[in-house]
Protein backbone atom coordinates (compact mmCIF):
# COMPACT_ATOMS: atom_id res chain seq x y z
CA UNK A 1 0.00 0.00 0.00
CA UNK A 2 2.79 2.44 0.87
CA UNK A 3 4.65 1.58 -2.35
CA UNK A 4 1.49 2.38 -4.36
CA UNK A 5 1.15 5.78 -2.63
CA UNK A 6 4.79 6.61 -3.27
CA UNK A 7 4.46 5.58 -6.90
CA UNK A 8 1.24 7.57 -7.30
CA UNK A 9 2.82 10.62 -5.63
CA UNK A 10 5.82 10.37 -7.95
CA UNK A 11 3.59 10.17 -11.02
CA UNK A 12 1.54 13.20 -9.91
CA UNK A 13 4.69 15.19 -9.13
CA UNK A 14 6.23 14.33 -12.50
CA UNK A 15 3.02 15.37 -14.28
CA UNK A 16 2.99 18.70 -12.47
CA UNK A 17 6.64 19.38 -13.24
CA UNK A 18 6.23 18.51 -16.93
CA UNK A 19 3.14 20.73 -17.14
CA UNK A 20 4.93 23.82 -15.77
CA UNK A 21 5.91 25.04 -19.24
CA UNK A 22 3.22 25.77 -21.77
CA UNK A 23 5.53 25.03 -24.71
CA UNK A 24 7.62 21.90 -25.10
CA UNK A 25 10.79 23.75 -26.09
CA UNK A 26 12.42 27.16 -26.20
CA UNK A 27 12.04 27.17 -29.99
CA UNK A 28 8.28 26.54 -29.80
CA UNK A 29 7.88 29.35 -27.25
CA UNK A 30 9.86 31.69 -29.55
CA UNK A 31 7.69 30.79 -32.54
CA UNK A 32 4.52 31.44 -30.50
CA UNK A 33 5.85 34.79 -29.27
CA UNK A 34 6.87 35.81 -32.80
CA UNK A 35 3.39 34.94 -34.12
CA UNK A 36 1.84 37.04 -31.36
CA UNK A 37 4.26 39.89 -32.15
CA UNK A 38 3.36 39.85 -35.84
CA UNK A 39 -0.33 40.40 -35.00
CA UNK A 40 0.43 43.80 -33.48
CA UNK A 41 0.06 47.23 -35.06
CA UNK A 42 2.48 47.48 -37.96
CA UNK A 43 4.21 50.46 -39.54
CA UNK A 44 5.86 49.92 -42.93
CA UNK A 45 8.54 52.40 -44.02
CA UNK A 46 11.61 52.78 -46.20
CA UNK A 47 15.06 53.27 -44.69
CA UNK A 48 17.24 55.59 -46.75
CA UNK A 49 20.99 55.10 -46.35
CA UNK A 50 22.19 56.88 -49.48
CA UNK A 51 20.84 57.83 -52.90
CA UNK A 52 21.03 54.25 -54.09
CA UNK A 53 20.45 52.30 -50.86
CA UNK A 54 16.82 52.19 -49.72
CA UNK A 55 15.35 49.20 -47.89
CA UNK A 56 11.76 48.26 -47.04
CA UNK A 57 11.34 47.70 -43.31
CA UNK A 58 8.54 47.43 -40.77
CA UNK A 59 8.09 47.56 -37.02
CA UNK A 60 5.22 46.36 -34.82
CA UNK A 61 4.04 47.64 -31.45
CA UNK A 62 5.05 44.31 -29.90
CA UNK A 63 8.42 42.76 -29.10
CA UNK A 64 9.72 39.47 -27.68
CA UNK A 65 12.65 39.01 -25.34
CA UNK A 66 14.15 35.76 -24.07
CA UNK A 67 14.47 35.48 -20.29
CA UNK A 68 16.44 32.27 -19.81
CA UNK A 69 16.51 32.49 -16.01
CA UNK A 70 12.73 31.91 -15.90
CA UNK A 71 12.47 29.76 -19.07
CA UNK A 72 10.20 32.15 -20.90
CA UNK A 73 9.88 34.73 -23.62
CA UNK A 74 8.43 38.02 -22.46
CA UNK A 75 5.89 39.63 -24.77
CA UNK A 76 6.23 43.41 -24.58
CA UNK A 77 3.69 45.83 -26.02
CA UNK A 78 4.26 49.53 -26.48
CA UNK A 79 2.97 52.53 -28.36
CA UNK A 80 3.94 54.62 -31.35
CA UNK A 81 3.75 58.37 -31.16
CA UNK A 82 1.67 60.29 -33.69
CA UNK A 83 4.89 61.48 -35.35
CA UNK A 84 6.13 57.89 -35.68
CA UNK A 85 2.86 56.82 -37.32
CA UNK A 86 3.38 59.54 -39.97
CA UNK A 87 6.41 57.54 -41.20
CA UNK A 88 4.02 54.89 -42.63
CA UNK A 89 5.01 54.27 -46.25
CA UNK A 90 7.52 57.13 -46.24
CA UNK A 91 11.24 57.19 -46.81
CA UNK A 92 13.15 57.99 -43.64
CA UNK A 93 16.71 58.24 -42.42
CA UNK A 94 18.08 55.33 -40.39
CA UNK A 95 18.12 57.42 -37.20
CA UNK A 96 14.44 58.37 -37.58
CA UNK A 97 12.93 54.88 -37.72
CA UNK A 98 9.93 54.32 -35.40
CA UNK A 99 10.71 53.05 -31.91
CA UNK A 100 8.28 51.84 -29.27
CA UNK A 101 7.59 53.85 -26.13
CA UNK A 102 5.95 52.80 -22.85
CA UNK A 103 6.87 49.13 -23.24
CA UNK A 104 5.14 46.78 -20.78
CA UNK A 105 5.14 43.00 -20.40
CA UNK A 106 1.65 41.86 -21.38
CA UNK A 107 2.21 38.19 -22.27
CA UNK A 108 4.50 35.37 -21.18
CA UNK A 109 5.51 32.33 -23.23
CA UNK A 110 6.87 29.68 -20.83
CA UNK A 111 8.74 26.61 -22.02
Amino acid sequence: MIKKRILLSSVVLASVLVGCGKYASQEQAKIACDKWKDKGERIDYLVHFSDSDTYEKYVTDRACKLEEATSQFLGFQGEFSRKQREVEGERTAYLDVPELINLKVVKRFYY
